[in-house]
């Protein structure tokens, strides 16, 4: 073929080549408060809000916040598994409005977030900070804020999933952290201050599900609940176990309750201390149980225990 016939047809596959590479997702895409949606979400052309991130990078690709503002104007809805991290000194912020949630995960997806601010308006409260079914979510160093009343819910689990939490602090909310369905979570070195309910609920089990929650190293101050493990379903079972927690000016420190026939809660507490609530364990109704190790120190509180502990030796 003579060079005079080739030169066209590299020509036109040049063409074709050179839109691709312009609509390729990215493995690491950037918002920042002087973005543009319009940009193509690079370093140098960073996007302005996170749903314009999302469409941009390749799933299980990163999304990192140059800066501090709020990255939302609505309900951001992930339906591809991302990291989204503010980098170190900034706070990137998603904030719930309208009734409506911040954040929704998709069923399947994996949702990881580093150093981002979830909060709920002031004037037009969100419903929940983040909600999640059936997927994965990863919270590390955030801090999620939200309205008492009326009853907003910063994290909602309903139906299940895997949750990982650490170095969070969570502030109001109704509850703060409220799990429910078949879901796996793992909760240290959190902070939950001032739930108008539970800082931590664990419920919504539904027959022959199972919960399964390891708290440790946190601290629940000033809520109604510490933790609230509330068996509703038949043959449902919730397991919580707490290492290593202070539990202080709360009405109920850890109320284990049941309200089924055949439901089975279970709250193991180990290394930890109960003292200055109202009232520090509370073990409700038939069905449940909470043991507690000898290296506990239940003290000071207006009543220290409500129905039967089961005391286990320390080890």
């Amino acid at each position: 073929m003579s060079r005079r016939h080739s030169l066209p047809r590299l020509l036109l596959a040049l063409a074709a080549f050179v839109p691709a590479l312009a609509h390729a997702q990215l493995y690491r895409a950037y918002l920042a408060s002087y973005g543009s949606d319009a940009n193509p979400c690079t370093l140098v052309a960073p996007c302005r809000l996170l749903p314009a991130a999302i469409s941009a990078v390749a799933p299980n690709g990163e999304i990192w916040i140059l800066d501090s503002a709020n990255f939302n104007s609505t309900t951001v809805d992930v339906a591809k598994s991302v990291t989204v991290q503010a980098i170190p000194g900034q706070v990137g912020s998603i904030v719930a409005a309208g009734n409506a949630e911040g954040i929704v995960v998709e069923p399947g997806i994996s949702l990881t977030m580093r150093n981002v601010s979830i909060a709920s308006s002031a004037v037009a409260p969100g419903s929940e900070g983040i909600r999640m079914d059936n997927g994965t979510l990863v919270l590390e160093n955030c801090v999620v804020s939200m309205i008492s009343t009326p009853q907003v819910y910063p994290i909602g689990i309903a139906a299940g999933g895997t949750v990982s939490i650490h170095d969070c602090v969570f502030r109001g909310g109704f509850n703060g952290v409220s799990l429910g369905g078949n879901v796996v979570a793992d909760i240290s070195r959190s902070k939950f201050v001032g739930a108008s309910d539970a800082a931590l609920r664990i419920t919504e089990i539904a027959n022959g599900q199972n919960a399964l929650v390891n708290v440790s190293d946190s601290s629940f101050f000033s809520n109604q609940y510490g933790i609230h493990a509330w068996g509703l379903q038949g043959t449902s079972s919730i397991k919580v176990t707490v290492t290593r927690s202070t539990f202080s000016g709360n009405l109920y420190g850890l109320y284990s309750d049941s309200q089924a026939a055949g439901a089975s809660t279970l709250i193991s507490l180990s290394y930890s201390e109960v003292a200055g609530n109202t009232t520090g364990l509370v073990n409700c109704c038939g069905g449940n149980t909470i043991t507690s190790l000898g290296n506990n120190h239940v003290t000071a509180n207006g009543t220290d225990v409500s129905g039967t502990i089961t005391a286990l030796p320390a080890k």
